[in-house]
């Protein structure tokens, strides 16, 4: 009942001040939305396959007090994501508090990235993000939630041409979640290409939209060429680039 709720009022917020262009209580419209999706992801109970695996893990991490470098080296997770853990563990001892606040740096992340590259969609963003990446953002893939959050301030930082901001939330995501430093350079490969002329870039463009529908693994050769099979990282990395 609360999802279709949330629905309902999403719909309206983006009728009344994305198409009737309204402003008035704008801004706190637009707080109370990313709140409340905080709270009903933060507060949610067991939902998500990845949640449960997640909470299962959380019974075996240790507090701040007995933290000790074994236990960054023990577990299949990232650093950041374990150090994540580990406070949040310190804190209280229940993964409730994970959960507010992975979800409350990616929602939060994620509208303040949608208040810069489109003010005047926000309402309308904030329906299309509640309809096609919410749960599977804030239920299931929450270390590339986090990730994903700070690949956002990167791409602000990039725009903005600071330099030393994009290094910083680049190894911070890489730290939370290793494979989004695959995901960056692919997307400054294209930032790089985009800003060629234009008869470089459509070639471009064509190829990367062509080889997905020919050959769907096309992307699997290249890694078997360049990097070796036999590592963790490769083989995580060409099954990330080969799931669906």
């Amino acid at each position: 009942m609360i999802y279709i709720l949330l629905f309902t009022y999403y719909v309206c917020l983006a009728l009344v001040y994305d198409v009737g262009q309204y402003q008035r209580h704008r801004q706190l419209h637009f707080f109370i939305s990313l709140a409340l999706m905080i709270l009903v992801s933060g507060l949610r109970y067991r939902i998500g396959s990845d949640t449960v695996v997640y909470m299962d893990d959380f019974k075996y991490y240790p507090d701040l007090f007995h933290l000790q470098w074994n236990d960054f080296s023990d577990v299949r997770y990232d650093p950041f994501w374990v150090l994540l853990n580990v406070c949040c563990k310190t804190l209280c001892n229940d993964f409730f508090l994970v959960q507010c606040v992975v979800s409350m740096i990616h929602i939060v992340i994620w509208g303040k990235f949608v208040k810069k590259v489109c003010p005047t969609l926000c309402f309308s963003m904030v329906l299309f993000y509640y309809m096609f990446e919410y749960t599977k953002q804030n239920m299931e893939v929450m270390r590339e939630a986090v990730a994903l959050a700070f690949f956002l301030l990167a791409i602000l930082a990039l725009n903005e041409h600071k330099t030393w901001k994009v290094m910083l939330y680049v190894i911070t995501a890489f730290l939370f979640h290793k494979f989004s430093l695959v995901v960056f350079g692919l997307f400054f490969g294209f930032y790089l290409v985009y800003s060629l002329k234009k008869i470089y870039v459509l070639p471009v463009i064509a190829f990367f939209i062509i080889m997905p529908i020919v050959q769907r693994d096309w992307i699997y050769t290249i890694i078997e060429n360049i990097l070796s099979l036999d590592t963790i990282f490769t083989k995580g990395l060409i099954f990330y680039v080969t799931s669906d």
